[in-house]
């Protein structure tokens, strides 16, 4: 009996990453593909383009936030707010709704780790983070 596939998926390659990027706070919400924080030692030209991407160092943790839309695929992936606090890597994401949650995540600064937890959604047409009002009751990461 010959088996046939029931699900035939198609890859197409879409526009680079602005940089080369480890453990962002990633997502799809909204139906648009939302990249945060992270950490490279690859960063390409992205320092050049955004001159506060690594706190004024040539790479590291960053929290620039990229967007992708897959329906203005043709924009490329396009930056939006600064994940708040300080940039980190490996901070957990759940998608609620019309909103990015980013949780926690850590970076090589004291404390090292964090319990801190932001959100991230649209707002009057522009994307806006904003802390939750509690921290998570220990450190977290992904």
């Amino acid at each position: 009996m010959e088996s046939k596939p029931m699900l035939r998926i198609t890859w197409t390659e879409g526009p680079e990453y602005p940089m080369g990027i480890q453990d962002s706070a990633c997502a799809v919400v909204d139906g648009k593909f939302v990249s945060a924080g992270g950490f490279t030692r690859h960063p390409k030209d992205v320092v050049a383009r955004y001159p506060d991407a690594f706190d004024g160092a040539a790479n590291g943790f960053t929290k620039l936030t990229f967007l992708f839309d897959p329906a203005r695929s043709d924009a490329g992936w396009t930056r939006v707010a600064n994940m708040p606090g300080p940039p980190r890597q490996g901070a957990a994401a759940a998608v609620v709704g019309d909103a990015l949650y980013a949780l926690g995540g850590f970076n090589y600064a004291y404390p090292l780790t964090y319990r801190a937890a932001y959100r991230l959604r649209q707002d009057g047409g522009a994307w806006v983070w904003r802390g939750l009002p509690c921290e998570l009751p220990w450190p977290v990461c992904e």
